[in-house]
């Protein structure tokens, strides 16, 4: 297997709007008690999508897997301000940084997708596919199994991660 450049990866990690985005939603989120948002759920992301990638053989792009799951909760430091879903003020959030990051502007589309759809498929029994293993990913890279809150959070039983799978 050859080794996969990530340049774009690196120039988003390098960025001094993704940082200072970063930073506001880790202070953010200094005192939640439930999941965090943080830089290690996104690499925890992006690490499972790629597996899943491989193991399924959906083809994926895996820099565009990495910049989907870096970019996708952004939109959270929105959420906690205004009020406005982290979904959606994230898609504005990604297009601004994947435009400052040079990224080819016909790549944008599959990581803008991801970014809007990964909260919201209604898709916990259903088999994994190219179009949703990006959602499944985002939930399963939870460890809802030896979480502490896992009696008090409000996501639903199917949808709590019970053991490890990748």
């Amino acid at each position: 297997m050859k080794y996969v450049d990530m340049k774009y990866v690196e120039r988003l990690m390098l960025s001094q709007t993704f940082l200072d985005i970063r930073k506001q939603l880790d202070k953010q989120e200094q005192t939640r008690a439930f999941c965090k948002h943080g830089l290690d759920h996104s690499l925890d992301v992006a690490r499972i999508a790629q597996l899943m990638n491989l193991e399924f053989g959906f083809l994926q792009d895996k820099e565009e897997i990495y910049l989907s799951a870096l970019l996708h909760d952004l939109g959270r430091v929105e959420e906690y301000e205004r009020g406005i879903q982290h979904q959606k003020a994230g898609y504005e959030i990604a297009r601004k940084l994947l435009g400052e990051i040079q990224y080819p502007l016909h790549l944008w589309e599959p990581v803008l997708q991801r970014v809007l759809e990964h909260r919201h498929l209604n898709i916990c029994n259903e088999e994994i596919t190219a179009d949703n293993f990006f959602w499944f990913a985002d939930k399963r890279s939870r460890n809802c199994f030896v979480c502490q809150q896992s009696q008090d959070c409000n996501w639903k039983t199917e949808k709590k991660t019970k053991t490890i799978e990748w």
